[in-house]
């Protein structure tokens, strides 16, 4: 990740330059920037590095490389810091029903607060022919449909690891792979939706959320792993503000 970069990853790939003379490299990544608190302290001989755990949402980090050769340690690189995005995650294994027009809806209860002003949506879906898919996210009355069957029904590509994102160049429907057993999507990689995101914003983040997927089509069939939403908010209402106490005065 970038210095100071924002909204980073819950799972980043770490990567630096080659330092002159070293066969390998230790690789350290804490919470703090005195480093007295290691999330990771790792040994590698390429220059990235991805962490086995998926990092905390809404946190702070920072990293640092020492080479490494036969002659002993370097002196460290210079400290870069990040924040991971705010990710609200449900993990749950739910099947998709095979051939089902009335599909599947998973519900997470969020109870996090403030105003949308943006929503980006990270999925881990397994299917074995994503072309047969449909995908919808609700929350009260608001239904943006997401994908509906991508590359014309003839996306044969399995699975689904993506973050949906207004802001992303590729489509869900235009840049799905169409050969049967290769990843349908680019893991961890952002594309947008057939609709946007956009229309949550301006409703409050709390409250019901639904995910639903319908399997239009006979032999291929998936599950819901892991969704999570990555909001941007302002910040909530004051309860005192919602109940008319705003007008009173002395």
């Amino acid at each position: 990740p970038a210095d100071n970069a924002t909204g980073a990853s819950t799972s980043p790939a770490f990567s630096w330059t080659a330092f002159a003379g070293a066969t390998s490299y230790r690789f350290q990544l804490s919470t703090d920037a005195g480093f007295a608190t290691l999330v990771s302290d790792t040994v590698v001989t390429t220059t990235t590095f991805t962490p086995a755990a998926t990092l905390n949402p809404n946190t702070p980090y920072y990293w640092r490389v020492f080479g490494i050769n036969t002659c002993g340690e370097s002196t460290a690189s210079a400290v870069y810091r990040f924040t991971t995005a705010n990710e609200i995650c449900r993990a749950v294994v739910t099947p998709i029903p095979d051939n089902s027009t009335q599909g599947v809806t998973d519900n997470f209860a969020v109870t996090d607060i403030g105003t949308l002003t943006g929503l980006r949506l990270k999925l881990d879906l397994d299917h074995t022919y994503v072309g047969d898919l449909t995908m919808t996210l609700s929350k009260g009355a608001t239904s943006v449909v997401l994908m509906a069957r991508p590359g014309s029904q003839s996306c044969g590509g399995n699975d689904i690891k993506v973050t949906v994102d207004d802001a992303a160049t590729q489509t869900l429907a235009g840049n799905c792979t169409a050969a049967t057993g290769s990843p349908a999507y680019t893991v961890g990689a952002s594309y947008k939706g057939d609709n946007p995101l956009a229309g949550f914003v301006g409703q409050d983040l709390s409250g019901t959320w639904s995910l639903k997927l319908v399997d239009a089509a006979s032999q291929d069939s998936g599950q819901i792993n892991r969704w999570c939403l990555l909001p941007a908010t302002s910040a909530g209402t004051d309860v005192i503000f919602k109940n008319g106490f705003d007008a009173v005065t002395p």
